[in-house]
């Protein structure tokens, strides 16, 4: 078998480490979360609205981590188990103990490394360099059963983080109930209730999504460890009865000797050693693992406490708030329908001054109009006297025109009576005179 450097084995137990994969983990389920094409608003709201969310998220993850870790190798466990052929006396050349031992233990360092480093191999190889230190086979059956009990101790204490991680989340939730009621308690102001109730809602949204969180993902926990816890126990029987079915026919007791009885004694007084010791370890657990939980009880009776507190303190507060509230609305109700009772007796005044006026302008509105109509009676007894003395007035025009004729003629007369003195008054002859008188009469006549 190929020798392992530190470097490998510090790599190979950094990719093996749980926190590494849920640190992974963590930063991979926030960078998609943003991006998710469905119940991105639920995520984002139950993973990202408080930093006890993150924590309580990272934690699960780890623990996920640890669980998906022990999976896979329970799985690569099956496959070793499955590899392993059957161990029968008859392939063996050896017939003792010890040498069957060297022989068994030198094919499991050939097979490769997936059996050398499993459950199986390991269990193989105690069970060899035990029959190789002893010198025989004798007490093979009752280290077995000290084998399984280790494998079962170690298969108890690899699940502490894992249970550790389950009574935390937990915790988280409630955490976050109370710093999410403080917050909304904090945040509650009397005298502005109304603006106050979004950050109200707001801190109990949070201390409510915290614990549902908390609650989901520790169930989750609990379902998945039972499976894995499950399957590792599966394995581990499988592996304690390939060890009583095949390793024990393997290994024949020798007949006992004097020398063997005293190292038997030996071997019985140590495994009584190494059981009381093993007692006080269980019992020093048992007592530090009783404490923790009488420590989380009452823990848990002191969260309880304080939030059934906090409840009452926020149900009075509330009360107070509410009830002054109400004292409030009912004082501004009362001014307000005085200042309503006020302005609507001014309103009534005012009305009222308005009707009288009203009245008034209504009677002043009938003298106008009966003045108006009297105006107008006496307008239509100028117009009848207006067209009279039209009439008047053309009669009148009538008549000066008559009179400029009589005045005319009569100037006419007066200049034929000149004309005719005149002719008189010539010396012409008389027949001259005669056609002159007779051919201007009938254009004087003419002419008037």
């Amino acid at each position: 078998m190929a020798r392992i450097t530190p470097m490998r084995r510090f790599l190979v137990s950094l990719i093996r480490s749980p926190l590494l994969w849920g640190a992974v983990a963590t930063a991979v389920l926030y960078r998609l979360i943003p991006v998710l094409p469905v119940y991105r608003e639920l995520a984002e709201r139950y993973l990202c609205g408080h930093p006890l969310e993150y924590a309580t998220t990272a934690l699960f993850l780890l623990a996920m981590a640890t669980l998906v870790l022990k999976l896979l190798r329970v799985r690569r466990e099956w496959q070793a188990l499955e590899t392993m052929p059957v161990l029968d006396s008859s392939v063996f050349r050896a017939a003792g103990a010890q040498d069957r031992a060297k022989e068994l233990q030198a094919k499991l360092t050939t097979a490769g490394e997936p059996l050398a480093h499993s459950e199986l191999g390991r269990r193989i190889r105690d069970v060899c360099d035990f029959v190789r230190g002893r010198g025989s086979a004798e007490g093979l059956e009752e280290h077995l059963k000290y084998l399984a009990e280790l494998a079962a101790e170690r298969l108890h204490r690899s699940y502490a983080l894992v249970r550790t991680v389950t009574w935390a989340v937990p915790i988280l939730g409630f955490l976050g109930t109370v710093v999410g009621i403080t917050m909304a308690i904090a945040k509650v102001t009397p005298e502005q209730l109304d603006t106050s109730l979004d950050q109200v809602t707001g801190g109990l949204a949070v201390a409510f999504d915290t614990t549902a969180l908390a609650l989901t993902l520790s169930l989750l926990l609990v379902f998945a460890s039972f499976v894995v816890e499950r399957a590792e126990q599966l394995l581990l029987a499988r592996v304690e009865e390939f060890g009583s079915k095949q390793l024990l026919l393997l290994f024949p007791p020798d007949p006992p000797s004097v020398g063997r009885a005293l190292l038997s004694a030996e071997q019985e007084a140590a495994q009584k050693l190494l059981q009381q010791t093993d007692t006080l370890i269980r019992q020093q657990a048992k007592l530090w693992s009783d404490g923790l939980e009488s420590l989380r009880v009452r823990w848990q009776e002191t969260l309880e406490s304080q939030q059934s507190q906090l409840q009452r303190a926020l149900q009075q507060s509330l009360q107070t708030t509410v009830q002054a509230h109400a004292e409030s609305v009912h004082a501004t109700q009362a001014e307000l329908l005085d200042a309503v009772r006020a302005v609507s007796g001014e309103l009534k005044e005012t009305l009222q001054r308005w009707q009288n006026a009203v009245n008034e302008n209504n009677r002043g509105l009938q003298d106008l109009h009966a003045e108006l109509r009297s105006q107008a009676e006496v307008l239509l007894v100028i117009s009848r006297e207006t067209d009279r003395l039209n009439r008047l007035q053309a009669a009148l025009a009538e008549n000066l025109q008559i009179v400029r004729a009589a005045e005319t003629f009569e100037q006419t007369l007066h200049s034929l009576s000149a004309a005719v003195h005149l002719l008189t008054a010539r010396t012409r002859p008389s027949s001259l005179v005669a056609d002159a008188g007779a051919s201007e009469a009938p254009g004087a006549q003419k002419a008037a």
